[in-house]
């Protein structure tokens, strides 16, 4: 080919050319070398330029070509095959190669000499393929993205070699009326520029610099392009200065060059085509291995969120022929995922409940494409265990080939969690029997079905007799042993457990079944049941090495009315065992109607108790206490009731009331505020003044934290002489926490208030603590004084209580004296102090008065 158009010369262009050749060969013969070098300085050597507009055209060609390269060596790097690798590896280095001849050969078109030039074709194509070769390694390594130091240099010095040998070899190339000869410092120096820029371009890689995409630029890639493009460009340049041209004829004023532009312009047209086809493909097929990337990491998150799932997953198409499991699946059925997949549904006996549910689940799917229930799920070994299986139809776009998922979750912990949360709801932890709540349920359901079938139901409720001051007294172990030991006997009895109950504390309950359909047919079989339950129970318990024996209080409720529910029985029942309880244990009785009579006029008498303590409905009376000359000496202080609409009220009867409600708490109180109150309107009295008043406490009085504090209160707000002020303790408070009555005995002992023991004798009586509680007196109890005459054991145990009396140096006051005769009795074995009704009834203050003026 031809760059310029021939001048007009001496000789002919042709002999010209063929002579400047061989003379060239014929000098680099003479000099032992293929490079002709400068021997020389020689004044003809021609004197060229380079086109600036060339120049810069060449090097971004090259800087397009290296780019495009490298991107096609990202490729070679995420080529996953062989025939992947070796295909992006030979277009990198073919564009590489030809990109930098493509530099060269314009590098060339723009250097500008006086004569016309030309190139010969198959050294000019030929000198592609050692940019090409010295390309493919360093575009190896790059694609590889580490490596050792001496590949490296090697890569980048095959690259720089690659370049010279091609720059050389077009060089030789040209056609030229001159001789070409080349300065050796020079042509040196384009060597080592392009190897040490080859060298740089695959460190710089190695930098890994990853910034911020530019243009979707990698920027590293833009600088290791920048340096191969240097390399090029540096050792085109360099090697160029290298050249002196020596005329073999007289070279022409101008040389037409515009053919030269327009061939170089082509070249770089050409190449830059060949080089956005490339960063197109390479764009392409990056492109699609991203979203193939995409996809299979989509498949693999899918397979490893399956795989995570713990319910198991199992889908199949509409055939039942499954297509893929998750290993949670396999472990709930004793299976693995290989011998899941390809099997028929009706193969591994999903569940229990076979093919009517499968035909159940089928029809479901067609109609709503869904289906969700609890089964009975299989495992391999045939074991079944409670599970939520729920099936859906998969949509998938307008496909006929349906394919459906089986979602199993396992329901044994949940089931396991269900019982034992029945079990803490309807059962007790001690006795492991039912409780109330499952009683209520289950008698809901016997009465109705007894009512249908005429026959009828009852309801035992029994409870251990004394059974808190077993616990007081031994311990609340020993009280769980005896309710654990009475829940093991009822089951040894035969009852099954559907029929018995622990209520409530000592409160048991046993559901009587296929009662005769007649009453007294009923009646008469509840009591032989009745009979045997309490000869059972009455046998000797061993509680740790204890035995103890126990009574029972039993109350019996007959469902003979087909209206009666749960709550009424249970209430008869209730009432009917308080009966028992009432007539000293050990005892059963059944329900009749007058009972709920006299438990409705209790709660009547209970909220009109509640509201004479609010008005002060009550009076205090008093009953004289008298010394052995028959002179009033003080009195007991007793509450007395006068109901505006039934009249006086019995303490017999409204006591024990205010007993078991609390209501002797506030009754107490109130009668210490009026016996105070009492006392201070009587200090001033010459006579009056020096009576003392005694004032019963309660235990729940005495027990409460505050006790000495209200007490306290109570006489300094009255203003009423403490040391005349004696408060009555019974035995039973001993039994409770002796260092806390005690500690509160000496308080109020501080403020000069007396302490009085009543009804001494019938209780704990234990003179180890009487030694150590701040008592003044003791009052025999009436029981004692009462039998005396007649009764040798009541004589001599009142004997006994003056004879201690007098040994611990306490006052005794004989109680319930009724006749002269008694009172006789007891004055020769030293009792001092009289009380009863033959010294005076108990009578409001007016009445008392008169009497102690009159007793004077």
């Amino acid at each position: 080919m031809q760059g310029a158009s021939t001048a007009e010369g001496k000789r002919p262009l042709a002999l010209t050319r063929v002579s400047a050749q061989n003379e060239q060969q014929e000098s680099a013969r003479e000099t032992g070398c293929m490079i002709p070098f400068v021997t020389e300085a020689n004044a003809t050597a021609l004197e060229a330029s380079h086109n600036s507009t060339l120049v810069l055209l060449s090097y971004c060609i090259a800087l397009l070509a290296a780019y495009t390269a490298l991107a096609v060596s990202e490729r070679v790097r995420c080529a996953h095959r062989k025939i992947g690798y070796g295909f992006w590896l030979a277009l990198g280095a073919a564009i590489l190669g030809i990109g930098v001849w493509s530099m060269h050969f314009i590098g060339m078109l723009a250097y500008q000499v006086g004569f016309p030039v030309d190139y010969a074709v198959p050294l000019t194509l030929a000198s592609v393929l050692p940019a090409v070769v010295g390309s493919v390694y360093a575009l190896h390594l790059i694609a590889q993205g580490h490596a050792r130091h001496w590949q490296y240099i090697a890569a980048g010095s095959l690259l720089g070699l690659g370049i010279g040998i091609m720059h050389y070899s077009g060089m030789a190339a040209m056609q030229i009326q001159a001789e070409l000869r080349y300065r050796p410092d020079w042509f040196a120096a384009s060597l080592i520029v392009a190897i040490g820029m080859g060298i740089a371009a695959v460190y710089a890689h190695r930098l890994e610099v990853k910034l911020a995409a530019w243009r979707r630029l990698n920027l590293r890639y833009v600088l290791v392009a920048a340096l191969i493009a240097l390399a090029v460009s540096g050792m085109h340049y360099t090697a160029m200065a290298a050249v002196e041209l020596y005329p073999l004829i007289e070279p022409l004023d101008t040389v037409d060059q515009t053919p030269s532009t327009w061939l170089a312009y082509g070249v770089s047209v050409g190449a830059m085509l060949v080089a956005l086809a490339s960063l197109l493909m390479t764009f392409v097929d990056r492109q699609l291995q991203h979203n193939q990337h995409l996809l299979d990491m989509s498949r693999q998150h899918l397979a490893e969120v399956v795989s995570a799932i713990g319910d198991g997953l199992i889908l199949f198409d509409a055939q039942g022929r499954i297509i893929m499991c998750n290993p949670a699946a396999g472990r709930m059925l004793g299976r693995t995922e290989d011998t899941m997949v390809g099997k028929s549904m009706a193969d591994i006996h999903l569940t229990a409940e076979g093919q009517p549910l499968a035909e159940k689940v089928r029809l479901s799917l067609q109609s709503t494409g869904y289906w969700e229930g609890e089964v009975h799920a299989k495992q391999k070994s045939g074991k079944l265990f409670p599970a939520r299986l729920v099936v859906s139809a998969v949509t998938r776009g307008e496909r006929e080939d349906r394919r459906y998922v089986a979602m199993l979750t396992d329901l044994s912990q949940q089931h396991t969690a269900q019982r034992k949360i029945r079990r803490l709801a309807y059962y007790d932890s001690l006795t492991r029997l039912p409780n109330r709540r499952l009683l209520q349920e289950r008698l809901a359901v016997l009465l109705p079905k007894a009512a249908s079938q005429r026959r009828l139901g009852a309801l035992i409720l029994f409870d251990i007799d004394n059974f808190k001051a077993l616990n007081d007294t031994l311990g609340l172990k020993k009280g769980d042993e005896l309710l654990a030991a009475v829940a093991d006997r009822l089951r040894h009895l035969g009852l099954p457990e559907e029929s018995l109950a622990r209520l409530a504390g000592n409160e048991f309950a046993i559901l009587a079944k296929h009662l005769p359909r007649t009453k007294n047919e009923a009646l008469l079989q509840i009591n032989q049941r009745v009979s045997s339950l309490r000869a059972a129970l009455a046998a000797p318990y061993d509680l740790s090495g204890y035995e103890h024996r126990a009574t029972f209080s039993v109350g019996v409720a007959l469902a003979d009315e087909a209206d009666y529910d749960a709550d009424t029985v249970l209430h008869q029942a209730t009432l009917a065992l308080s009966q028992a309880q009432n007539a000293g244990g050990d005892d059963w009785r059944y329900f009749r109607a007058e009972m709920e009579s006299a438990v409705a006029e209790r709660v009547r008498l209970e909220a009109d108790l509640r509201t004479a303590i609010r008005a002060s409905q009550l009076q205090l009376y008093y009953q004289p206490q008298v010394d052995s000359q028959g002179k009033i000496i003080g009195a007991e202080a007793l509450a007395r009731w006068n109901h505006p609409e039934r009249g006086l009220i019995s303490p017999a009867q409204f006591i024990p009331l205010a007993e078991e409600t609390g209501l002797i708490v506030p009754l107490g109180l109130w009668v210490m505020e009026a016996a105070c109150e009492q006392l201070s309107a009587w200090q001033d009295d010459r006579y009056f003044g020096a009576l003392s008043v005694s004032v019963n406490v309660s235990v729940r009085q005495f027990q409460q934290p505050d006790f000495v504090d209200q007490v306290t209160a109570i006489v300094r707000r009255s203003g009423a002489p403490a040391e005349k002020l004696t408060l009555e303790l019974t035995e039973s408070l001993l039994m409770a926490d002796v260092d806390d009555v005690i500690a509160k005995m000496h308080r109020l002992k501080q403020l000069g208030i007396d302490f009085s023991l009543d009804d001494f004798g019938t209780g704990y009586s234990s003179l180890s603590y009487l030694k150590r509680l701040p008592f003044d007196t003791l009052k025999i109890d009436v029981t004692f004084v009462r039998d005396v005459l007649v009764d040798a054991n009541s004589a001599v145990i009142v004997k006994t209580i003056l004879a201690l009396a007098q040994s611990l140096q306490l006052k005794a006051v004989a109680e319930g004296v009724e006749t002269e005769e008694q009172r006789a009795f007891l004055a020769p074995m030293g009792c001092q102090t009289y009380q009863g009704y033959l010294f005076g009834r108990p009578s409001p203050v007016e009445e008392f008065a008169e009497q102690a003026l009159s007793m004077r």
